[in-house]
């Protein structure tokens, strides 16, 4: 006996519809008494039925619907799965899940069967779903946005000694980009965090560049600190310059060497060499405690 298997299929409507933008409507229902109405075992192919709009499906839609099928009808081969064999799926391939098998038929026709041949109430039925998934989304999954890596580090993780100005710095690489073995380093402007920035620096780290937003203190307009456009400008480049370095250099700004810009680059720098190693980080160090500048692209807002 037969019945639609509804939250299997189910599933597979609801995300068809919504990639398809448009209503699907599934023509069969529970009759009057509660059941599943049975259908003859020449018809199995043909045992959820949609209205006209299913010609309206996007492409990834269209193939995750028509996986959906050959799951029900053929099965999934070992060798012709959609999830790649470095997600860990099995290897072996699944029967096709289209029996109900369950002496008690009235049963059959309202609940199903728990019975092995049904593998949707099975661990494959778990892998049929996720195979029936991975194909409607394979077109993200394999852009190039997608293949981009991002990550927000605190300071403090890279350095306990940092203890001003904890926002998080931003990191972006997108691997599946030519490389251009540079860094794309990005400074807020004054009380800006990277949080803010992450439109521009994932379009650097497309690009192919190692891209950081890297936060530090900026809490004051350097031009208000000393006094706006007459000031002396030797003003400017003390505070530009202790910011950076952490070298005491006039009393408007109280900025350590922990807290500098250099030392948190060059602790993220190290940080990110460690925890990644095969993203490249660490060729924009000099001897593991300077900055090699001339691989990077400096920029920033203000």
């Amino acid at each position: 006996m037969q019945r639609s298997h509804g939250w299997q299929y189910g599933l597979c409507i609801l995300l068809c519809a919504a990639l398809a933008g448009t209503v699907l409507v599934a023509a069969r229902s529970k009759t009057a008494t509660g059941e599943w109405p049975a259908y003859s075992g020449d018809s199995r192919a043909h045992h959820v039925f949609i209205t006209q709009s299913i010609h309206r499906l996007t492409a990834d839609a269209r193939r995750m619907w028509d996986r959906s099928a050959q799951g029900y009808t053929q099965g999934i081969k070992a060798d012709d799965r959609t999830i790649p064999g470095a997600a860990g799926r099995p290897n072996a391939g699944i029967a096709a899940d289209d029996t109900e098998n369950d002496a008690d038929v009235a049963n059959a026709q309202r609940v199903g069967t728990v019975n092995a041949d049904h593998a949707h109430h099975t661990n494959n039925g778990g892998w049929m779903m996720a195979d029936v998934w991975y194909a409607g989304l394979q077109s993200y999954l394999n852009s190039p946005a997608t293949q981009r890596m991002s990550y927000f580090i605190p300071p403090q993780d890279t350095d306990p000694q940092i203890d001003t100005n904890l926002e998080s710095h931003y990191v972006a690489l997108n691997q599946s980009a030519q490389p251009k073995n540079q860094l794309f380093l990005f400074f807020p402007g004054t009380g800006g965090t990277p949080f803010f920035q992450q439109q521009l620096c994932n379009t650097a780290a497309d690009l192919g560049f190692h891209v950081i937003g890297l936060n530090y203190p900026n809490d004051q307009a350097v031009n208000t600190l000393c006094g706006g456009a007459s000031a002396d400008l030797d003003c400017y480049a003390k505070v530009r310059l202790e910011i950076k370095d952490g070298a005491d250099r006039t009393p408007l700004v109280n900025v350590t060497r922990a807290n500098s810009i250099e030392n948190r680059l060059i602790k993220l720098l190290q940080y990110l060499r460690a925890r990644f190693p095969n993203e490249g980080w660490g060729q924009y160090l000099e001897n593991d405690s300077a900055i090699r500048w001339a691989s990077i692209v400096v920029s920033g807002h203000s």
